[in-house]
């Protein structure tokens, strides 16, 4: 293996286009450096949930390879170490919501700083929590989801027509039977009826059954806002459905 690194020997990738120079610069071999015996880059390694969790290795890591020539003409390469990226995956699943849960916070905090800064008391008037559902009569909660994700953009061009400006934050949580609900953060200073809501949903096929909470009272901060609300998601993380990822 000449200079190689020692595990190259064992790594899954057979078709290997780097020479001895460019596998030192390898990152696949570099992140195996901390967790050779539970990569899955390693033939013959089993891998798993807590394993991957615990050493926060994708278990669907794939690795692409980069050749380039440099200044001078000297070529160059590595094998750049690529998570997958996926809701269903136990780590990059957390990942994604671990950023998400930053995004929310950081806009959250924003917004109530904004409303500080014009001398106003009370931020909480401003913030409404809206939840959507579905009939059951699809053929599929896939079927379910399409109608669902039209109807909401329905929704949204209406409300925005009649109360102005709304932001908007919304999680998909998918229950036990696979079948969508919606979860929605709104952020308007517009009181939106709970009548007005259900009649253009049941108006535009999808279902009845929806709450909206003007001024909600459910939560006590906004960390318990972006806790609730992406706890939606966590569902999800490790075992997501078709339609979800």
């Amino acid at each position: 293996m000449g200079n190689r690194p020692e595990w190259c020997s064992r790594c899954v990738f057979e078709d290997c286009m780097l020479t001895d120079h460019m596998a030192q610069s390898c990152e696949v071999s570099a992140a195996l450096q901390g967790a050779a015996e539970t990569s899955p880059f390693l033939e013959n390694k089993s891998i798993g949930i807590s394993q991957t969790l615990s050493n926060n290795i994708c278990p669907n890591m794939y690795g692409s390879v980069e050749i380039y020539d440099d200044m001078f003409g000297v070529h160059h390469g590595v094998i750049r170490a690529r998570k997958c990226g996926r809701w269903d995956c136990p780590v990059c699943g957390n990942e994604r919501v671990k950023k998400i849960r930053k995004r929310l916070k950081g806009a959250l905090d924003y917004r109530f700083g904004e409303v500080q800064k014009r001398g106003e008391s009370d931020g909480w008037k401003y913030l409404k929590f809206l939840t959507l559902t579905c009939y059951h009569n699809f053929d599929t909660p896939q079927d379910a989801y399409k109608v669902m994700s039209e109807g909401w953009n329905k929704l949204l061009t209406a409300m925005k027509r009649k109360f102005g400006h709304i932001e908007v934050f919304k999680v998909v949580e998918a229950h036990k039977d696979g079948y969508p609900h919606f979860h929605i953060l709104l952020w308007t200073k517009e009181f939106i009826p709970f009548d007005w809501i259900q009649e253009k949903w049941v108006k535009y096929g999808v279902g009845k059954f929806v709450n909206i909470s003007n001024k909600t009272k459910k939560f006590e901060n906004i960390k318990h806002v972006v806790n609730y609300v992406t706890k939606y998601l966590m569902k999800s993380v490790g075992d997501a459905v078709s339609w979800f990822k």
